[in-house]
């Protein structure tokens, strides 16, 4: 899982891995990625469509 964290960081142009790593992590699990950091999901979701902001819940763009 190490290796496809690093690949969605480079693909995110990350210079670290840590929500690169639940991003894996739940594409692994085929599971849905909801994250408190939107500008990571502004980044992420273009690519990776699971990756999903906590404020869209609550009716927030």
């Amino acid at each position: 899982m190490l290796k496809r964290t690093i690949e969605i960081a480079a693909t995110l142009g990350l210079d670290y891995l840590y929500d690169s790593q639940y991003a894996a992590t739940a594409e692994a699990l085929h599971a849905e990625f909801w994250t408190g950091d939107k500008a990571f999901r502004d980044v992420a979701q273009p690519s990776l469509p699971y990756v999903h902001w906590i404020g869209e819940r609550m009716g927030r763009v």
